[in-house]
């Protein structure tokens, strides 16, 4: 099984990807950028956890919900 990417190589493609996309991101969007990036697996609950840390330090903004999808914008 290969190794999980650590916590902090996940912010920082966190937040690369979300500066260079002009819209606001799902999760699930933001996983599958991940995936295709690290080249492996990663489960919405360990992005959904990076991004709730990148909240807590306010390097984002998760927006509010318009239906089961919450989407993250990053901060200005």
């Amino acid at each position: 099984m290969p190794d999980k990417p650590a916590g902090d190589v996940i912010r920082t493609h966190l937040l690369r990807v979300m500066g260079e996309v002009a819209a606001p991101l799902s999760t699930a969007d933001l996983r599958q950028h991940l995936a295709d990036q690290l080249h492996g697996h990663i489960v919405n609950e360990t992005v959904y956890r990076s991004l709730c840390i990148l909240e807590r330090r306010k390097e984002e903004d998760r927006l509010p919900r318009a239906g089961r999808h919450t989407l993250w914008v990053p901060r200005p």
